[in-house]
């Protein structure tokens, strides 16, 4: 143990463009909001469906086909990890498409992302301890001061495991100058 530092993370668990676009060719009504695919009811969740919605990226690592950011305001966990289109944190996109809600994956020959603002200046909430109510940190991008124990590097991620208060956390940093933004770089030291 040893070396304080400030760490961004996601603490994960597990604005639309408009209702009323019509329904998809299985004859059901758009989604405007990625976290209505959780709420299809179980016996329709392996049909495509029409989305049309914005999202805000505060993580997109296309290596582990992982995105987090916000959808209407809401911090969470983003299907479009797996995109063709290289996102970066702190863009703007509208999205465009279709998606299974079964899969938690669009179906990209069927989906359009377009980037409507770049360099957003994203807020992480300071947090000194995790383990003080952890639910309302869910899927939010914080920024948590912590005593580092150990870090294992790989050739795209740097693994950070810390004590943040009395809770045993882990990080994931992707590693690359285009990965983060510019004041959430200037906070990781790396050699």
């Amino acid at each position: 143990m040893g070396r304080h530092h400030r760490v961004p993370a996601f603490r994960h668990g597990a604005g639309g463009l408009g209702p009323g676009f019509g329904p998809t060719a299985h004859g059901h009504q758009g989604l405007t909001n990625i976290a209505e695919i959780w709420s299809v009811p179980h016996e329709y969740q392996d049909e495509e469906y029409r989305i049309r919605t914005e999202a805000v990226i505060y993580y997109f690592d296309a290596e582990w086909g992982n995105a987090w950011g916000e959808c209407l305001g809401i911090p969470r966990w983003l299907p479009i990890g797996t995109s063709p289109i290289a996102l970066k944190s702190g863009q703007r996109v509208a999205i465009d498409g279709v998606i299974v809600p079964q899969r938690e994956q669009f179906v990209w020959d069927k989906t359009q992302i377009r980037i409507l603002e770049e360099n957003m200046d994203l807020k992480a909430e300071t947090v000194s301890d995790l383990g003080k109510n952890p639910q309302e940190l869910r899927d939010h991008l914080v920024s948590v001061t912590g005593l580092i124990d150990s870090e294992l590097d790989d050739p795209t991620h740097c693994t950070i495991n810390f004590l943040s208060g009395s809770t045993l956390a882990r990080a994931y940093v992707l590693k690359g100058t285009n990965s983060l933004p510019l004041h959430l770089r200037r906070a990781i030291p790396f050699a």
